[in-house]
């Protein structure tokens, strides 16, 4: 009843509008009542899917095993040359999960997660997500006490590292200073195999994580094999803030709050059979790592990971994986656009960027060069509660 009545509303509010626009033309009246019209069926169409799931108590994995049996052999992830189909990120969440469980955690448990981007990073988390216990995404950038930090203020029982990280890891352990050692309650280190050769060893007695999943037999790796423990109200992330204020702090993420960060689908407009999703944004911070992601797991629509952002190659890996929307975040625009001109960026197949902090000259500038590109802005904060969209571009 309380959305029924909020949409009467925002339509009363819209015939008002409508009536004291005198000198408004015919044209331009059927333009704005168009586009209101667009606005409040995709109204519906949120408030609809996010009440739904609310109401069936789902989680992100749950949603995520329903794509799942939809798309399995859909590509959810590509990765430089790799390919990630649903069920092979399944599999590997089930992977994930079986270990850890069989290790001893539970329900609550905090695991820190320190990895560059890549498809086992939400791997990862997910595959944490369905024994309930909670993954703490760590800055990569962070080195020493700054690292150590997130691990203390996040009670961390375990460390997941990638192997391209571990100098950062090495560092906290060989420091005289106990600001900077790895918290005692970190109890265990897990390494995960990365691509990129690297010489750094690790001196420090830890787990080879991607060895260890490797000797599991797929028989019996399946949703069965986990108790349904977590409900849409436990927390699956802590993800910090941007520490402006301070210290970085640690926000709480909740299943019930990860679905709505899959709704710029409606705004968006996607479909998981002609778009592809680019992110080139860390997938410890908010928007590259839960907005955007939140389209592949929830929706079926295919991502992009790319491990840095390179202005140099950006345009080039649009084309090489026929990406059609592509994630921003504050000066990327500007990178981009100081770029001389490419072959490949008349190329491409991007119709819209979305992400947030454009200056308005960038943009102005961006949409002349790329005109066959539209801008939608978002605003939010890691622990707020609410935020907002301009969904037309322009």
């Amino acid at each position: 009843m309380e959305t029924l009545y909020i949409l009467c509303l925002i339509l009363a509010c819209l015939l008002t509008r409508f009536c004291i626009r005198h000198g408004d033309t015919i044209q331009a009246v059927r333009h704005t009542f168009r586009r209101d019209l667009f606005m409040i069926s995709k109204f519906i169409q949120l408030t609809v899917w996010t009440f739904l799931g609310v109401r069936r108590i789902m989680t992100v994995f749950k949603y995520f095993d329903e794509t799942v049996a939809k798309r399995g052999t859909k590509a959810c992830f590509l990765f430089e040359d790799e390919i990630w189909t649903f069920a092979k990120v399944q599999n590997e969440t089930f992977r994930v999960a079986k270990y850890f469980r069989d290790a001893g955690y539970q329900k609550g448990d905090v695991v820190g997660l320190l990895m560059e981007n890549r498809p086992e990073f939400i791997c990862t988390w997910l595959g944490l997500s369905r024994i309930g216990v909670i993954t703490s995404l760590i800055n990569t950038q962070l080195r020493r006490s700054s690292l150590t930090h997130y691990l203390k203020v996040s009670n961390c029982r375990g460390l997941i590292f990638g192997e391209e990280l571990t100098c950062a890891i090495q560092e906290c352990l060989d420091s005289n200073d106990p600001a900077e050692n790895i918290p005692a309650g970190v109890t265990a280190l897990h390494s995960v195999s990365d691509r990129m050769a690297t010489k750094d060893i690790l001196t420090h007695g830890h787990v080879n994580l991607t060895r260890e999943m490797g000797l599991f037999s797929e028989d019996g790796l399946c949703c069965e094999e986990f108790p349904d423990v977590v409900g849409s109200e436990d927390v699956v992330l802590h993800v910090f803030t941007s520490g402006t204020t301070g210290r970085a702090k640690a926000a709480k993420m909740k299943h019930s709050r990860l679905a709505t960060f899959a709704t710029p689908i409606f705004g968006l407009e996607l479909n998981p059979d002609r778009d592809v999703l680019l992110t080139p944004i860390p997938l410890y911070h908010v928007q590259g790592g839960l907005l955007v992601v939140g389209l592949p797991l929830y929706h079926g629509v295919p991502q992009v990971i790319i491990r840095k952002f390179s202005a140099s190659n950006f345009w080039k890996q649009c084309v090489k994986h026929d990406v059609t929307c592509c994630q921003y975040l504050g000066e990327i625009l500007r990178y981009l656009l100081n770029q001389p001109p490419t072959r490949e960026e008349k190329l491409h197949k991007v119709h819209t960027f979305y992400g947030n902090g454009a200056n308005p000259v960038v943009w102005k500038r961006f949409v002349e060069r790329f005109d066959t590109i539209k801008i939608k802005e978002l605003y939010g904060s890691t622990e707020g509660n609410c935020g907002s969209s301009r969904i037309f571009g322009t």
